[in-house]
């Protein structure tokens, strides 16, 4: 295959060149301070929650564009940490050492809080 093929695919998908290394951009800030976050790899999203609240969101880098999601049933208090796994996102925050959320990231990528776990015992939503 020649060269410049895979770059022409790039300009075509991306509809602009690419940064050269070391190049910054200014992208569209968070709508919160943010804690717990995690990133789907399948779509590229980046999941959020609000630190010290409860609101949830989605950011598509491709777009620059922030979503607001179904808030979490758990108060993030302050900072968290969150992972993407299976098409699910479980956060866990610091200062809370009994509970867990689990988000179900369905086709439509909302996120749908599904559970808590709690120290002995499960909650369904």
């Amino acid at each position: 295959m020649g060269g410049g093929g895979g770059f022409s695919l790039m300009v075509q998908a991306f509809g602009q060149l690419p940064s050269a290394p070391g190049d910054f951009s200014l992208l569209t800030p968070s709508p919160q301070p943010l804690t717990s976050m995690a990133v789907d790899p399948i779509f590229g999203y980046i999941y959020a929650q609000e630190n010290a609240g409860t609101s949830f969101y989605r950011y598509a880098p491709l777009g620059d564009s922030w979503t607001t999601l179904s808030s979490s049933p758990i108060n993030s208090d302050n900072n968290g940490g969150a992972v993407y796994q299976d098409g699910k996102i479980y956060t866990v925050y610091t200062n809370n050492d009994t509970e867990m959320g689990i988000y179900d990231i369905t086709e439509t990528n909302q996120a749908i809080p599904v559970m808590v776990i709690g120290h002995h015992h499960y909650v369904q939503l």
